[in-house]
């Protein structure tokens, strides 16, 4: 790879954004399989055990994206609206 400096540096930052956004979605397809309870309709166990068999990888990096897309994307009511993952705060007790 040829270039400048400069040409260099931006091309690694192009790189990066791409990966970033192929990995938000990977995390959205990753939250939404493990929503509609998809692998074990399949017959896995979990959606771990689905994500190691179709993607290839460890049962490390299975876990990190199962956990990973659960925090990333949005919490949904039972009507399936988008909603804050915290919830309210309970008083102290007396």
């Amino acid at each position: 790879m040829g270039g400048s400096s400069g040409q260099l540096l931006a091309a690694i930052s192009d790189a990066q954004r791409e990966c970033n956004a192929v990995e938000a979605r990977m995390l959205l397809i990753v939250a939404e399989l493990d929503r509609r309870g998809l692998a074990v309709e399949r017959g896995y166990r979990n959606t771990v055990g689905l994500l190691q068999t179709v993607q290839r990888v460890g049962v490390g990096t299975a876990k990190d994206r199962v956990r990973v897309a659960g925090k990333a994307t949005p919490a949904r009511t039972l009507q399936g609206e988008a909603t804050s993952r915290t919830r309210p705060r309970s008083r102290a007790p007396r």
